[in-house]
């Protein structure tokens, strides 16, 4: 963190228009992530998981990808906040997020998701004991029994389950949060350790992994993954979480999670069409962006009066589709608690 703000604060560059421009644009999607989407989606979440005996099948589903949803929308839309007030004042701070839910696979989803923290993991947990004494001890003896692929995959495997039973950990100290970041570690070691046997199933199977239809199952599958993980990560207990699980596979009834329906979500018409758009939005952002298009950027080289507009008109849906006044309740940040 320190050689990426150090220079940038000794330098003390003095902010300007297009600065504040830039940063602006940036705050106003930042908030409009966290008012708009999370805070909505918020309330179906707590309805089912503060209650989680009372619901069963796609309600049960409903609020795992809710809450998916909501901690991505709240937790990067903060970082776009912070992200957008330093780009103001002339700081570029290192970005946390990069499209995760594009990722093809659980490593490349914790590449893209909470960057920030894997960097962390990877030089102060992962560097350290993969060049400790045991972890090189054990690859001399991997090298005499095993291929080379095997012989260089056990000693890695040791070293990364200390960084994911340490990513669990630094989320909490209950037995929940150590499950759940060794629940990727075992999906994980789990796609390398049979990778060779997959490969050559795909081949003989003559499937074709460089495809746009693999390529999107790939990113499903891992999105499925990554929302039993927040299942994990939400539910008040391991036992809870199992339950849930196994819940939501009993009773499929698509008009629980209909508006209107006595559900106890909370949630409108109006709700559910918000946070679509909201989605639908979010969703084309991330296209873009996974196109390295710089939409900040060419909303800066708008012509004034169109710009002008669209910054008025960024403000005003913040406030005209926040969800916050009466019957809305006020959400403290998630990540304020670890």
């Amino acid at each position: 963190m320190y050689p990426q703000l150090g220079t940038q604060l000794s330098e003390c560059k003095y902010n300007n228009l297009e600065n504040v421009s830039k940063g602006y644009i940036r705050v106003c999607w930042g908030l409009f992530k966290k008012v708009v989407i999370a805070d909505r989606a918020v309330m179906l979440v707590s309805a089912v998981f503060d209650n989680a005996d009372n619901y069963s099948g796609l309600a049960v589903a409903g609020a795992v990808a809710f809450y998916t949803l909501q901690l991505y929308c709240e937790f990067s839309g903060v970082m776009d906040i912070m992200c957008g007030l330093g780009y103001m004042l002339g700081i570029e701070l290192p970005e946390n997020f990069n499209q995760p839910f594009f990722a093809k696979s659980i490593n490349e989803f914790w590449q893209r998701w909470h960057i920030s923290l894997g960097s962390f993991l990877r030089d102060y947990i992962f560097y350290p004991i993969s060049i400790s004494k045991g972890i090189k001890n054990l690859t001399a003896k991997t090298k005499e029994k095993f291929n080379p692929y095997y012989a260089s995959l056990i000693p890695t495997a040791v070293a990364l389950f200390f960084v994911w039973f340490t990513n669990g950990f630094w989320h909490g100290s209950g037995w929940k949060y150590i499950v759940y970041g060794l629940y990727y570690y075992v999906l994980m070691m789990l796609g390398l350790f049979t990778k060779p046997l997959t490969d050559k199933l795909c081949e003989k199977l003559k499937i074709n992994r460089q495809t746009k239809a693999f390529e999107i199952f790939a990113v499903l599958r891992t999105i499925v993954i990554v929302n039993i993980g927040m299942l994990i990560f939400r539910a008040d207990n391991l036992k809870t979480a199992v339950k849930m699980f196994a819940s939501m596979f009993k009773n499929i009834d698509f008009s629980v999670i209909l508006p209107g329906h006595k559900n106890g979500f909370g949630l409108s018409l109006y709700d559910y069409a918000v946070i679509l758009i909201g989605f639908i939005l979010l969703v084309a952002v991330g296209i873009l962006k996974e196109r390295k298009i710089d939409i900040i950027d060419k909303i800066y080289k708008l012509p004034f009066a169109l710009k002008f507009v669209l910054y008025l008109a960024a403000i005003f849906v913040i406030i005209i589709f926040g969800a916050y006044g009466e019957g809305y309740g006020v959400v403290d940040l998630i990540y304020a608690n670890f």
